[in-house]
């Protein structure tokens, strides 16, 4: 009888890593110090108000002065020389508003995100997260820019996960077979974007999740989700995985 057995779940070990991560800083938040939790969440979150503020400081003065509340001018004044509010473009994707919430991006992560990290590698991989998840930050910021609702979770990086995969999942039956044969899912280069155009698949695929994606946005509690969601900042973070994944890709073309 053979001793070698295969995992029930063989998922890439910086996926562990970042599900184990999340869980922890969701832990803390959740059933830590009060104090801690309001650090926590105040720190990493992103809201975009703080972003305008540093990108335009002037007009924000302007408008703070408009309002005759010298409260408000002063905070203004204070969030300009706040830098770390830059950090927030990468930290929000960390946090979670709720288990549900969590549950729901580590189960995507690992599905979606596991095929990806296998390709790229761990350090290629979470180079790539980084940037989906700054992407999806700074397209909603391009929506919401004076909103000082703070946005969390992540969504947007995973979008990009999702994204990438359909470079190189979406076969044609010869091209699969041909990864089949070589014991190997990974070899194949990547498709070209103009070729994703040609394949059904794949695009029925990017209708399918476009879609889905733009009616949670706009009907949240139609899936039963309270409250908003930032539906453009898992745009931004789709679109930079469809387009960046290439430059952190190893494989190379081979010939046929």
């Amino acid at each position: 009888m053979s001793k070698n057995h295969e995992k029930a779940i063989n998922l890439p070990n910086v996926i562990t890593a970042l599900l184990v991560l999340f869980v922890a800083l969701h832990l803390l938040g959740e059933y830590g110090p009060h104090a801690l939790s309001q650090f926590m969440y105040q720190t990493l979150a992103f809201v975009p108000e703080r972003l305008n503020t540093l990108l335009f400081p002037q007009t924000m003065m302007d408008e703070a002065s408009n309002l005759s509340d010298s409260a408000y001018v002063n905070s203004v004044g204070s969030i300009k020389k706040d830098y770390s509010s830059f950090f927030t473009l990468l930290t929000y994707a960390f946090l979670h508003a709720n288990w549900t919430h969590l549950l729901v991006n580590s189960l995507t992560l690992a599905a979606f995100g596991a095929p990806v990290a296998r390709r790229l590698g761990p350090i290629n991989f979470l180079n790539f997260m980084a940037l989906c998840a700054i992407a999806g930050a700074l397209t909603h910021y391009l929506g919401h820019r004076t909103d000082t609702t703070p946005i969390i979770g992540a969504s947007a990086a995973i979008s990009g996960a999702i994204a990438g995969t359909i470079r190189f999942a979406f076969d044609d039956p010869i091209q699969q077979s041909r990864r089949l044969q070589a014991q190997n899912k990974n070899e194949g280069a990547l498709k070209p974007l103009n070729k994703l155009l040609s394949n059904r698949s794949a695009i029925i695929f990017m209708m399918v999740w476009l879609a889905s994606n733009l009616m949670i946005g706009i009907f949240p509690r139609s899936f039963g989700v309270e409250g908003s969601i930032a539906w453009e900042a898992h745009l931004g973070g789709f679109l930079s995985g469809l387009f960046l994944l290439g430059f952190f890709d190893p494989v190379k073309a081979r010939s046929n």
